[in-house]
């Protein structure tokens, strides 16, 4: 999954489109065991990557591109894996290079399938590692991406989809939040309706705490702040400027962005958050904290329009709107 899905709209509809593009990346994390599966994530170059078996007996290094990364749910691959499906990098057949040892051909699979049939597996003589794959006429060379010293060259395709989606639109609900702030003055910041609703500085104090709340360690004994957390009956004076604001925007900003990235696509789909209520899908629950965020932000958005400043533009490059 390549197309970028905007998923700035409110209400359900992001629920939805959240939940179709991940149920689309499921089944090629998850496919069911025995099915036979190869799916090639196209073409990436690398400098020289380098591997080794468990026990460290055999070494090596690829000298050349990457030519094909792909990951394989045959049965040969499991049995030979021990695995449900098996990560292969493909190279040049002249780049291999085995620096230490060097890997021997795996018995023969009784019951070949797939890769069985078509080649031979490597694997190290003394550990018993699965290092790599050759085909029969010798024309293509693998590598498994385990074994790899620095396993992050190889990325599946689709992987980290929903990691980069959730970025991409928590990244645009904070600039949005970002462009409201700076359009009120010093003045409306802090008028209102004795409500944390209508004050732009009260609004944005709930905006920011709340945030913060989702990605924080542990939410049962999250410092929410006091003085902070009164934000709704504080003293319009004590609550942070705009100024101060803008700060804590950025810095929430990069905190969420790091928790994603910190989770990646494995952690969103397969964690769990537990709060008193429930235990959610990871997944769920930020795609949650996403619409909250963006629910306060079109709030205050609206705060500004509604003083005359005109409302932040969802997309960062559309002109102010009247509707």
């Amino acid at each position: 999954m390549t197309a970028s899905h905007h998923l700035m709209a409110l209400g359900p509809a992001l629920v939805c489109l959240v939940a179709i593009y991940t149920a689309a990346l499921l089944p090629t994390a998850l496919t069911t065991l025995g099915q036979s599966q190869s799916d090639a994530s196209g073409e990436q170059t690398a400098s020289a990557v380098s591997g080794r078996c468990l026990c460290g007996a055999v070494r090596y290094r690829v000298d050349g591109e990457i030519l094909e990364q792909s990951t394989c749910r045959c049965r040969s691959c499991q049995r030979a894996a021990g695995a449900v499906s098996v990560p292969w990098v493909r190279v040049p057949t002249d780049a291999l290079v085995f620096t230490q040892g060097h890997a021997v051909d795996a018995p023969a699979d009784a019951q070949p399938d797939l890769c069985g049939e078509r080649g031979v597996f490597r694997v190290c003589a003394d550990c018993g590692s699965l290092v790599g794959w050759r085909s029969h006429d010798g024309e293509v060379i693998e590598v498994t991406a385990g074994t790899l010293d620095d396993p992050s060259v190889f990325r599946e395709e689709g992987e980290g989809a929903v990691t980069d989606a959730l970025r991409r639109e928590f990244g645009e609900a904070f600039r949005m939040f970002a462009d409201a702030v700076r359009r009120l003055d010093d003045q409306a910041w802090r008028q209102g309706e004795p409500s944390w609703t209508e004050v732009p500085a009260r609004t944005a104090m709930h905006i920011l705490l709340t945030a913060e709340y989702y990605v924080a360690e542990d939410r049962e004994s999250y410092d929410w702040e006091p003085d902070r957390w009164q934000y709704w009956d504080s003293p319009v004076e004590k609550l942070p400027d705009r100024a101060a604001t803008l700060n804590d925007i950025e810095r929430v900003a990069k905190r969420v962005d790091a928790y994603l990235t910190w989770q990646g696509d494995a952690g969103l789909r397969l964690g769990t958050v537990e709060t008193k209520s429930a235990v959610r899908p990871r997944v769920a629950w930020m795609i949650y904290a996403l619409r909250h965020l963006q629910h306060h932000v079109a709030q205050l958005s609206a705060q500004c329009k509604a003083r005359g400043f005109g409302a932040a533009p969802w997309d960062g490059t559309a002109e102010d709107r009247e509707d």
